[in-house]
């Protein structure tokens, strides 16, 4: 797979310690701060991928408000990490903003469909009555989406100096 969440996942120390690491400036180190490191890992050869055992517990604030604000989170700084890293299923359609952008719609419906297609293949069958919420959630990551990639456009395809950030051994 092209990119996996930091919530669940494991990497060995050489491989991490030969990249940056986790971004630590603003926009990126609240959301999709492992995208440029493993996007480094992929460009060097190395492989991430799922590991269906692996068992870790996260806490997330609870409320929908505040997924819907962490979603919304998720999608601002999306296209540019997306679109630098390549560490992204269906990565081209980053390297196209205004086509993300215009297509947002349509992306809605898809992520939704997506997102409980996966979890109904794997046997999981309550987010299907939990399809309403995803969609709204989608609606926030989109929109969050649009409004980062709009801020990323304006600024000339991203500042260099929006995502330059010292290892933390270093």
């Amino acid at each position: 797979m092209p990119h996996h969440p930091p919530p669940n996942l494991s990497v060995r120390r050489a491989a991490f310690e030969s990249t940056d690491g986790f971004a630590t400036e603003p926009p990126f180190d609240y959301t999709n701060e492992e995208r440029f490191w493993q996007g480094r890992l992929l460009a060097a050869g190395h492989r991430i991928y799922f590991e269906p055992r692996a068992v870790a517990a996260h806490y997330n604030r609870p409320g929908f408000g505040n997924l819907l604000r962490r979603n919304y989170r998720w999608g601002y700084t999306a296209v540019e990490a997306k679109s630098r890293t390549g560490a992204a299923r269906a990565a081209w359609l980053y390297r196209h903003p205004w086509l993300t952008v215009f297509a947002s719609p349509l992306l809605v419906v898809a992520h939704t469909a997506y997102i409980v297609s996966c979890w109904m293949r794997a046997g999981v069958f309550e987010p299907l009555l939990m399809s309403p919420a995803i969609f709204v959630s989608r609606i926030a990551y989109m929109g969050g989406l649009c409004v980062g990639a709009v801020r990323w456009l304006q600024a000339g395809n991203g500042a260099p100096d929006a995502t330059r950030h010292r290892p933390k051994w270093q």
